[in-house]
């Protein structure tokens, strides 16, 4: 009886242990388990003040590149997941302009970083995202020169400006893309008319701005904005349109830059380019 009494409780104890034991060893096994999405895990931002977040009130937050990486942490997280992990390569320099990110090694370290970590054996690290927004320091030299309007001095230099900004971008793109690849999403930045803020010293060249930039006049037919569209489009780039988006309450009066509220608008037009 004794003996009898003692297997059974015997049994009671190992019972539910097996029982663990199996459980945990299901729980271990992730054969079945469904695989995380792949998304970007390093965000590539190239391009000039605008990129660095000049005008923003906390750069590292506010302006636009901080603004669409965290766009891409919560809508690129995996399944069960708050965000993505992504990692952000800002190589942004103030005042840069589309031949000196050529020349003074924007372009090529851009370049490096899409070999490298693309090219390596690990594609989990990817860079899958890259922005670029550079030319509106290349339009800004006109400033100076066609600060009395549409004199004959600023009718000659638009054109050459906007000559020597096709030649450019058309370099920029084809190395972006060709060390890019097909499948990383480029993404490139039209400009809005910084010049129309009030307190802007260039205020009175307003419209003159609006010609640079957007053309549709007998004395340019394209400006700076339809070069990138048309620029952008072979490369299989995409174009993040602000151009009369940024009204006088969203620029900074430095006839450059945004503020917090022109940042965020630009953000989303950067989102909109995304998700195309």
């Amino acid at each position: 009886m004794n003996r009898h009494w003692l297997s059974r409780a015997t049994m009671a104890m190992v019972v539910p242990v097996l029982v663990a034991v199996i459980a945990l060893g299901c729980g271990d096994d992730d054969s079945e388990a469904t695989p995380e999405p792949t998304v970007p895990s390093v965000y590539l931002a190239l391009g000039d003040s605008l990129v660095t977040g000049i005008g923003a009130s906390d750069p590292p937050t506010t302006a636009y590149v901080p603004l669409f990486r965290d766009y891409l942490r919560d809508k690129l997280a995996p399944e069960g997941s708050e965000q993505a992990l992504i990692d952000l390569h800002n190589l942004g320099v103030n005042g840069e302009t589309t031949s000196s990110m050529i020349a003074d090694g924007q372009l090529s370290a851009a370049v490096e970083e899409l070999t490298s970590i693309n090219g390596n054996a690990t594609p989990d690290d990817d860079i899958q995202v890259v922005t670029v927004s550079v030319g509106g320091n290349d339009v800004a030299a006109l400033f100076d020169v066609c600060a009395g309007g549409f004199s004959p001095e600023c009718i000659t230099a638009i054109p050459d400006t906007l000559a020597t900004f096709t030649t450019n971008f058309e370099t920029i793109l084809d190395q972006l893309r060709s060390a890019a690849g097909p499948e990383v999403t480029i993404i490139v930045a039209g400009y809005y008319n910084a010049l129309e803020h009030p307190d802007c010293e260039f205020n009175s060249l307003a419209a003159v701005g609006n010609t640079v930039l957007e053309g549709d006049s007998p004395l340019l037919e394209e400006g700076l904005n339809d070069l990138i569209r048309s620029i952008a489009a072979p490369h299989d780039v995409r174009v993040a349109e602000v151009f009369g988006l940024l009204d006088v309450s969203d620029l900074e009066p430095d006839c450059r830059h945004a503020n917090d509220d022109g940042y965020e608008i630009i953000s989303a037009a950067f989102i909109a380019a995304f998700k195309q």
